[in-house]
C-alpha cells in the first residue's frame, strides 16, 4: 500500500495558504506605501535644502529647476536664470503627487507688493489615485512643509530713476506661503 496525502489534507493545506496570503498581501502593500511616504518626506526636505545650497554656492539660479537638486522632478518648466518662476513635479508611487515652484524675487521692474525674497513652495496635486501618494499628502510631516508660512518684507514705495525701478520703502508682510530661500548670494 502506497503512503501519501489524502485529498482532504491537500485541501486543508491550500486553504491555510490562502488565508495566510490574504493576510500577508495587504500588509506588504501597506509597507510599500509607508516606504513611499518616508521617501516623499525626505525628498521634499531635500529639495528645499538642495536649492538653497545651490543658490548659496553658485550665487545664482540654474536655468532649470531640476539641475539644482538630486531629487527627480518631471515636467520642469520655467527659466530661473531669466528671473522666471520655475516648476517641477515630484512623483510618489509613480504618480505626480507634489508640485515644486521656485519664485525668484524681482530685480528689475519692481512693483508695489513685490517681496524681497526668493520663495520655494510645495503644493499637493489635486487629483491623485494611488494610495502611496494619498498617504504622502496626508502625512503630518509633509502637510507641515506644504502649508509652511513665513514673514518677509514687501515693497511699499517704488521709485523710477533713469528707466530703472527700485523699491524705496519696505513694509512687513506676514503669512507668506512657502519657504524663503535662505542662501546668501556669492559675489
Amino acid at each position: 500500500m502506497k503512503k501519501g496525502f489524502t485529498m482532504i489534507e491537500l485541501i486543508f493545506v491550500i486553504v491555510i495558504l490562502g488565508i495566510l496570503s490574504a493576510v500577508a498581501i495587504p500588509r506588504l502593500a501597506a509597507t510599500r506605501d509607508d516606504a513611499e511616504v518616508s521617501k516623499a518626506a525626505t525628498n521634499v526636505s531635500t529639495i528645499i535644502s538642495d536649492i538653497s545650497s545651490y543658490y548659496t554656492s553658485q550665487g545664482t539660479f540654474a536655468k532649470d529647476l531640476d539641475k539644482m537638486t538630486n531629487v527627480a522632478l518631471t515636467e520642469a518648466t520655467g527659466d530661473l536664470s531669466k528671473g522666471e518662476a520655475a516648476t517641477g513635479n515630484m512623483r510618489v508611487s509613480g504618480e505626480d503627487c507634489f508640485t515644486v515652484t521656485v519664485t525668484p524675487r524681482p530685480t528689475t521692474n519692481i512693483k508695489v507688493g513685490d517681496l524681497n525674497t526668493d520663495i520655494i513652495t510645495i503644493a499637493a496635486a489635486k487629483k491623485v489615485t494611488k494610495n502611496g501618494c494619498k498617504a504622502a499628502q496626508a502625512n503630518p510631516q509633509i502637510v507641515k512643509m506644504v502649508s509652511a508660512k513665513f514673514d518677509a518684507q514687501k515693497c511699499k514705495t517704488v521709485e523710477t530713476k533713469e528707466g530703472k525701478t527700485s523699491c524705496t520703502k519696505w513694509e512687513p508682510a506676514t503669512n507668506i506661503s512657502g519657504f524663503p530661500l535662505t542662501g546668501l548670494s556669492v559675489v
